[in-house]
């Protein structure tokens, strides 16, 4: 005669998911001791491990997914991060409505969907932060226009869509006709000039929190005498204050104490020696950063996937 109180295999299994539940995880183990079965012990550990493999990897996934897409894709198809995110997101929510449905569903699902969610979020979060501190800039960059050999004296006009600009082997920094105006930080400015420099300058070396007041600038390779290239500074990232305004406060109020005139048009410059190996550098960041992340939130998931594995175990025995 059939035991009333055994469980059919089938139900044994909403399988291994079901041993993530306290109440049944007790039967399931009062049905090992009165059965001895080891059949049915062998199956039901197959999917324990099956399910938190899955708890372990599904997660990750999403998180690899995403921090990809933003790394790699955000520049030109900022609409597939998106979809990617509200995707995953509309999956986590379903693992936890799952598990909310009259009936008593496991909370393995509980559990599922809620790793799922913070691994949206952490990802969200990681990959836009990496896309603007590093990989945005390195795009804006390689697709914009790189000028050579330019005077100081030519007017900043013409250089609008400049990303990068190589100036004659004349040009330099004079550090020591620097300001610096404060507005949360110290926003810096010093002329780039030449010997064909007259009293107008449009282009100016800058930075922030790397000089005093007045008479001393320290920012990038100012002080190179090698250094004759800068990145043109452009205010692009939503997560940074707008530079460029306090930029050009500092260099009006520059102009007032040195005695020039500035043009309509003024272009700050980060100011380095080597723009190839500067430019290559952002790339290297976000690829360090991107993996970092990765294999940090896999070791996570790991901890947490063995987390719930022993604790289900606990609960069986």
């Amino acid at each position: 005669m059939e035991d009333e109180n055994a469980r059919p295999m089938s139900n044994f299994g909403v399988h291994g998911a079901a041993l993530y539940d306290a109440e049944y995880a007790s039967d399931a183990g009062s049905l090992y001791s009165q059965k001895g079965s080891a059949t049915n012990l062998a199956g039901s550990a197959h999917w324990l491990t099956i399910t938190t493999a899955a708890l372990l990897l599904v997660p990750w996934v999403m998180f690899f997914v995403i921090m990809t897409v933003f790394t790699h894709s955000y520049r030109h198809t900022k609409w597939l991060a998106w979809v990617v995110v509200v995707l995953f997101a509309l999956i986590s929510i379903a693992f936890m409505w799952i598990h909310s449905r009259p009936g008593g569903r496991p909370r393995y699902y509980l559990f599922m969907g809620m790793l799922c969610t913070l691994a949206v979020f952490f990802s969200t979060v990681i990959g836009i932060c990496n896309y603007y501190q590093h990989m945005q800039g390195w795009h804006i960059y390689n697709e914009s226009r790189h000028y050579e050999n330019v005077l100081s004296a030519e007017s900043p006009e013409a250089k609008t869509d400049a990303g990068k600009i190589h100036f004659s082997v004349d040009t330099y920094v004079d550090p020591t006709r620097s300001v610096g105006f404060e507005s949360g930080k110290q926003y810096c400015v010093a002329p780039v000039l030449s010997d064909a420099t007259d009293r107008e300058v449009g282009y100016w070396a800058a930075g922030t929190d790397c000089c005093r007041h007045r008479g001393r600038f320290d920012c990038d390779d100012a002080w190179n005498e090698k250094a004759h290239s800068g990145f043109v500074i452009m205010d692009t990232s939503p997560l940074r204050k707008a530079a460029l305004p306090q930029f050009q406060k500092a260099a009006e109020e520059a102009a007032a104490v040195y005695d020039y005139s500035l043009p309509d048009k003024l272009i700050f410059l980060r100011w380095v020696q080597d723009l190839p190996g500067m430019h290559a550098e952002m790339w290297s960041n976000g690829q360090t950063n991107y993996f970092i992340a990765i294999f940090v939130y896999l070791f996570a998931s790991m901890v947490a996937g063995s987390g719930v594995h022993i604790y289900s175990h606990r609960k069986v025995s």
